[in-house]
């Protein structure tokens, strides 16, 4: 009776000492064994956490046929390997990597509490894959941890709020990918980079918010949240992915703070809802297709503003030039009184606070000059000694 291959494999492996030089591949170190044989023997390049790169086994090497040295782990992790009850994890002495987390039992409302140290190293990153369907509701991830790796969360349907520390300065390609239940998340304030699908197919993600050390938004890192109603860019954004926040079905209102230089293709395609796009800067580079079949979309520019024409990636290109050309105090009617102009058809908002400085501003009004004036009366302002006004996108 013949023995399979792997069973021939293991005996030249047992009897055959190499008889070659060490090689080496672009991600592989071989040796040969006659010349029947290329023998693996270990991995120059490692998994990549945040694109989710692991260098590809090869078939042959020069069409000799591989076999796999004694002691091959594979092409993993610099470090030790390590078990910490239903934690996988690799240290270098430094820090922990979590490799995989093996649920014990998952029941409704049930939590994970992922711990901020193991062995007594902190954990410092969310390895590729490492929570990948898991179904608990609500998920810990502990102040320290800088890296959340290529796919971390993804398909953890139950997971319905999450909040990333501030301490996580990259989230990896599609981290959170088609969390489902997930209604909101808050972004820490280190993050400078939203990975490519990061939060893509996250269906009931209610809002977004991004925060000021963001510098790059990844390729369809939010698209198909279709429930998400308004974005603000802040002005740290240098570079909009393509696809970033397309189908994002519910999508009304868009800001773009002063800063966003480049908006890749199809960025807010089928945002079949968007209808005012508010830009505080120059006018960003654009490619093709941002605003695909985002028909009721028009951009609002600020004056003083550069690099403006009629449209904007097909859409309208519309000078926003509101401002307060009266305030007074009614004394018949014990409140201030103010008189707004700008043109036509322009939507404004108008926001009042007590103190500059700490603010904060609330929101009074929100309408549209369709005449290009407005007069306004305050009516929360009687017996208020001192206001301030702003207008601003609703």
């Amino acid at each position: 009776m013949k023995r399979p291959l792997f069973c021939l494999l293991e005996i030249i492996f047992l009897v055959t000492a190499s008889d070659g030089t060490a090689e080496q591949t672009e991600y592989f170190t071989y040796q040969m064994i006659g010349t029947n044989y290329a023998m693996i023997t270990g991995c120059t390049a490692y998994v990549d956490d945040i694109t989710g790169f692991e260098p590809p086994f090869p078939d042959n090497i020069n069409g000799a046929p591989i076999a796999i040295g004694p002691g091959w782990l594979g092409p993993r992790r610099a470090g030790i390997a390590g078990q910490s009850g239903p934690y996988s994890y690799v240290s270098n002495g430094t820090n922990i990597v979590i490799t995989k987390y093996t649920a014990i039992e998952e029941l409704p409302g049930d939590e994970v509490i992922i711990p901020a140290t193991i062995a007594g190293l902190p954990v410092t990153t969310i390895g590729m894959q490492a929570f990948k369907f898991l179904g608990y509701a609500r998920i810990v991830i502990p102040e320290g941890v800088t890296l959340i790796g290529y796919e971390a969360f993804c398909d953890c349907h139950r997971l319905s709020s999450i909040d990333i520390p501030n301490s996580v300065v990259a989230l990896g390609n599609r981290a959170f990918l088609q969390c489902y239940g997930l209604t909101s998340v808050t972004i820490g304030n280190s993050v400078t980079n939203i990975g490519d699908e990061a939060f893509c197919g996250c269906l009931n993600l209610q809002s977004i918010t991004i925060p000021g050390s963001v510098t790059s938004i990844g390729n369809l890192a939010f698209a198909g949240c279709r429930t998400v109603k308004s974005v603000v860019i802040p002005s740290s954004v240098k570079s909009i992915g393509s696809g970033a926040f397309s189908w994002c079905a519910s999508l009304s209102s868009l800001t773009l703070q002063d800063g966003v230089a480049t908006i890749k293709n199809n960025a807010f395609a089928r945002c079949n809802s968007l209808a005012s796009v508010y830009s505080a800067g120059n006018a960003p580079q654009v490619e093709s297709g941002v605003f695909d079949l985002a028909n009721s979309a028009s951009v609002y520019y600020r004056p003083g503003t550069l690099g403006w024409g009629e449209t904007l990636a097909g859409r309208p290109a519309i000078l926003w030039n509101p401002v307060i050309a009266q305030l007074q105090q009614d004394r018949e009617n014990l409140c201030f009184s103010l008189k707004i102009t700008a043109s036509a058809n322009l939507p404004i908002a108008i926001d009042v606070t007590t103190n500059l400085i700490t603010g904060p501003w609330l929101r009074l009004h929100t309408t549209t000059l369709v005449n290009g004036s407005l007069d306004f009366q305050d009516p929360t302002s009687a017996n208020c000694p001192v206001r301030f006004y702003r207008i601003s996108a609703p």
